[in-house]
């Protein structure tokens, strides 16, 4: 195998395993990076209420990098909760409200993700996110200093954990277009629920959540024949990679088979020449070292020189 095809084959294995290392990167930044965000948000807010007083709502001072998002945070008694609930901005924690498992203090976390919304929180196809999302989470406070954390989930034996987003209103003279909530599970599950009134969605844990809104306006054809296009061309790319994939493994097994032939070749101790065979090199030999001697003709030159004999 000439250089240029052991070029190409090598270079097709790379770009193949690079394309499937970048998917695999990809689905597993998407799969724990609100996990890993909501754990940056508790650690500042674990620093922000350490030596405050319970009670009372405090800002949650985050990195530069965060600087699109908003966080605060309350120290609470349990007890306290259950009588009194708990209100923030846009969150309503009505009383009979008691954490699992069961913890004498806790520390409530609120989040608005705002510009980092839409990039961290995936919605179901045909919907769209039509508000920032917000997040509501509990930890157990029994011991701060030492570091162990506990989430928190919370069992609502009265009204609903009500959330509400003040910036949304539904546009006039948009009759096809639905709005939505949506709350955000583990593994980037989302459940699609009715809103409570106009702006004002419920739960009864802990959790993210989001106003989103579909829409079933037909696309027109030509956008229609193009998504297929587009699917069908992706398809066949994805195709495409894995045959250039399989080309490039074999190509290498072939090349490592034709070096262990000429190999074996030289080390034979004969001086082989080669020849083409179609598309394939064979060794032949290019010399005989003595010449092949017929035995009858030995015996006629002999009965000639001794007729007596």
């Amino acid at each position: 195998m000439n250089q240029p095809n052991q070029t190409w084959y090598i270079l097709s294995i790379l770009f193949f395993f690079f394309f499937f290392l970048l998917s695999f990167a990809q689905t597993a930044h998407r799969n724990a990076s609100f996990d890993s965000l909501d754990s940056v948000i508790r650690d500042h807010a674990f620093e922000t209420i350490l030596t405050r007083r319970s009670g009372q709502l405090y800002q949650v001072p985050l990195p530069s990098n965060l600087s699109g998002i908003e966080a605060s945070t309350v120290r609470l008694r349990g007890s306290y909760l259950w009588s009194s609930g708990a209100n923030s901005t846009s969150f309503h924690i009505p009383p009979r409200t008691s954490a699992v498992p069961f913890a004498k203090r806790l520390v409530l976390v609120f989040e608005n993700f705002g510009n980092f919304s839409a990039s961290y929180f995936s919605v179901p196809l045909n919907h769209t996110l039509a508000t920032l999302v917000l997040g509501l989470l509990a930890y157990d406070a029994s011991n701060l200093t030492s570091g162990a954390t506990t989430e928190l989930k919370f069992e609502v034996l009265g009204d609903s954990i009500s959330i509400t987003f003040h910036e949304f209103k539904l546009p006039e003279r948009m009759n096809n277009v639905t709005a939505k909530c949506a709350s955000f599970g583990p593994n980037r599950s989302v459940r699609i629920h009715d809103l409570a009134s106009e702006n004002t969605c419920t739960a009864t844990s802990t959790g993210h959540f989001a106003i989103v809104v579909s829409s079933d306006i037909r696309r027109p054809e030509g956008r229609e024949r193009g998504g297929v296009v587009l699917v069908i061309a992706c398809g066949v790319g994805a195709v495409g990679l894995v045959l250039v994939g399989l080309v490039g493994i074999l190509g290498l097994v072939k090349l490592r088979r034709d070096k262990k032939r000429e190999r074996e070749i030289e080390e034979g101790g004969e001086g082989l020449g080669v020849v083409w065979v179609r598309r394939s090199k064979m060794p032949c030999a290019t010399m005989v070292r003595t010449q092949a001697i017929i035995e009858d003709s030995i015996s006629v030159s002999t009965t000639l020189r001794n007729p007596y004999g």
